[in-house]
């Protein structure tokens, strides 16, 4: 995304992972 220009600085990305036995984590940070 970032290579092909739809991230650019100052923009936020939330990230989210799920895992096994309903796990999750989410992180946003501003690029």
């Amino acid at each position: 995304a970032v290579r092909g220009g739809k991230i650019k600085k100052g923009d936020k990305v939330l990230l989210t992972c799920f895992g096994g036995g309903l796990t999750w984590a989410s992180l946003v940070i501003e690029w």
